[in-house]
């Protein structure tokens, strides 16, 4: 993580000096590690918040995590359309080993992903993902899931981290990616969204140089 790494206060922070770089740098390795531990600490720490705004609405808090991934292009939520000129339309589903993309019957708020085998998972793409969209949960009460998102109400910095060397180049990304949740149970469910209040702890990223 960059640039601000929240750290959820639901507890105190423990630790912190582990995360602190010193008058030196760390290489991104190191970076990209530390950034890491953090975030699960403070996923954890969130989680108890999240299952208790489950719990308030019937619902049981998966163990599933949210991610980021290319999709077939016959998944893509805003242009359902073919593959660029010049590129397969299998070059974006390799996360998947999936060759369709079959939307359910809940207003495209779902797809199943049928596997080359057959088997098939639900994607369930967050509605609106914000900058802290990897802390997102999902829950599940019968055929609803429930997509608990955090709400971050302030933040505090509670360290700075410089890393070496940053990347400032520009990236280009030629599949339709989506932030979701995948599930092996295939259903078709309701959608329902809830807002959960957080405070996030952020260290201060920096970078020595930025390479372009």
């Amino acid at each position: 993580m960059r640039h601000g790494t929240p750290a959820f206060a639901l507890c105190p922070v423990v630790g912190v000096a582990l995360f602190v770089a010193g008058c030196g740098c760390l290489s991104t390795p190191r970076a990209n590690a530390r950034a890491a531990a953090l975030f699960a600490h403070n996923r954890d720490g969130a989680a108890m918040a999240m299952r208790a705004a489950a719990e308030a609405r019937g619902a049981v808090l998966l163990p599933v995590e949210a991610s980021e991934m290319d999709l077939p292009f016959d998944c893509d939520l805003e242009t359902n359309g073919p593959a660029p000129p010049g590129l397969s339309p299998f070059t974006c589903d390799s996360g998947f080993a999936s060759r369709t993309c079959a939307r359910s019957n809940d207003h495209g708020r779902s797809f199943v992903i049928r596997a080359i085998d057959g088997t098939a998972r639900l994607l369930v793409p967050i509605p609106s993902p914000g900058q802290d969209w990897r802390y997102t949960r999902l829950a599940r009460r019968g055929d609803t899931l429930v997509i608990l998102n955090p709400r971050v109400v302030s933040r505090r910095t509670v360290g700075s981290v410089r890393e070496c060397y940053c990347s400032g180049g520009p990236s280009v990304i030629a599949c339709p990616r989506v932030r979701a949740f995948v599930l092996d149970a295939v259903f078709t469910p309701q959608i329902e969204e809830v807002s959960v209040p957080m405070i996030e702890d952020v260290f201060d990223w920096s970078c020595k140089a930025t390479l372009v």
